[in-house]
């Protein structure tokens, strides 16, 4: 996650990083994302910076996440009608060390495993898999498609996504020939794991290390390249713009280590329900309330409602033989379509886990126990 450089819920003025696009074939190109050092992306210690969320701040959280299904916690047990037991966790796509430090009934839980899954397995088992992975089908435009100057974003946010292309290395020019699912699939990763050096995974991928260190067999709950292959479908032509545009907002200045510090100790107590709530608030303060709600429903109804069904019914073989782990990004967890909800649907028994460090709530009733 992203944060501006502006006070939450405040309206700002945000740095100008670059040239707009309909100049850049007269200049140099934009100016880098300087914000995104590795100093400021470092986070010493996951705590909440009151100077960045208030204690007036974490109560209007906390108030606006109380009405969604499941706000809190990570790790939930499912169990079937016979007594086949799963568990259903919740991650942050983050390498930082604090995320990463998997408690240790959760870090049980992987290597005892029958199964480990994810949103989508990067391992793959065959050569023609490989070659999948490699040529990430989708993400330039046809030869004899139009340039595609993308004249209806907000100048700003085009210069961000402008100087996040260039630090990943492409010329500026080349966003013109970019997909739509192309460009928001780059824009989905966080600049600050850059630094990662491709070397540390983030939290998903580790949850497979630790599986396969343990002998435990991964899989997917998707095929891969999800985005490349849903999101080029004409169907779905204005989720990618929106796409582009929503994770476009959260590459524009943001406050550094404590604002991420604060975000991931919401994380690490399981308060998922108010990171949600937080996220929606920087991408209102780039567009506005209104036209970040219309974003909202409609990535949603992709990036959540759809994917979780599509989760959970690739997940039923496997919790009906038990002992699966199912990790998948921790805001697919809450909401009326949330996987828990939907777990609930399908005849399951699910139930909340509390592990260490996380903020109780009524309906933690569970021992944080593994099985």
């Amino acid at each position: 996650m992203i944060f501006r450089a502006t006070e939450r819920g405040q309206p700002g003025g945000p740095w100008i990083v670059g040239l707009f696009f309909g100049l850049m074939m007269l200049a140099p190109p934009a100016t880098a994302q300087d914000w995104f050092t590795a100093e400021a992306c470092a986070v010493p210690k996951a705590v909440i910076d009151p100077a960045v969320l208030s204690p007036a701040g974490e109560a209007d959280l906390a108030r606006r996440a109380a009405s969604m299904p499941n706000a809190q916690g990570r790790l939930w047990r499912i169990t079937t009608p016979d007594g086949q037991v799963s568990h259903l966790w919740g991650t942050m796509h983050s390498s930082d060390r604090a995320v990463l430090d998997l408690p240790g009934p959760v870090r049980q839980l992987i290597e005892t495993a029958s199964v480990v899954a994810i949103e989508s397995d990067p391992t793959p088992d065959t050569r023609a898999a490989a070659a999948t992975l490699n040529r990430w089908d989708g993400f330039w435009k046809d030869s004899d498609a139009a340039w595609d100057a993308r004249a209806d974003f907000d100048p700003e946010v085009l210069g961000w996504i402008t100087a996040r292309v260039t630090d990943l290395g492409y010329d500026p020019w080349v966003i013109g020939q970019m997909t739509d699912a192309g460009l928001a699939s780059l824009l989905l990763g966080d600049p600050c794991e850059d630094f990662a050096g491709r070397v540390v995974p983030y939290q998903d991928n580790y949850i497979v290390t630790l599986a396969h260190l343990a002998g435990v067999a991964t899989t997917g709950l998707e095929p891969p390249l999800p985005i490349l292959r849903d999101l080029n479908r004409p169907d779905m032509a204005e989720t990618a713009r929106v796409m582009v545009q929503n994770y476009g907002a959260y590459l524009g200045p943001w406050e550094g280590p404590s604002a991420r510090a604060s975000y991931i100790a919401l994380y690490l107590q399981g308060r998922v329900g108010e990171m949600m709530v937080w996220s929606d608030d920087f991408a209102a303060d780039v567009y506005g309330a209104e036209k970040a709600a219309r974003f909202a429903d409609i990535l949603d109804a992709y990036l959540l409602d759809g994917r979780n069904r599509r989760f959970v019914m690739n997940a039923k073989p496997l919790i009906a033989a038990g002992g699966a782990f199912l990790a998948v990004g921790t805001f697919h967890l809450p909401g009326d379509e949330g996987m828990v909800n939907l777990l609930r649907k399908a005849g399951y028994s699910v139930e909340r886990v509390p592990v260490p460090g996380e903020v109780m709530a009524p309906e933690a009733q569970v021992s944080p126990k593994a099985d």
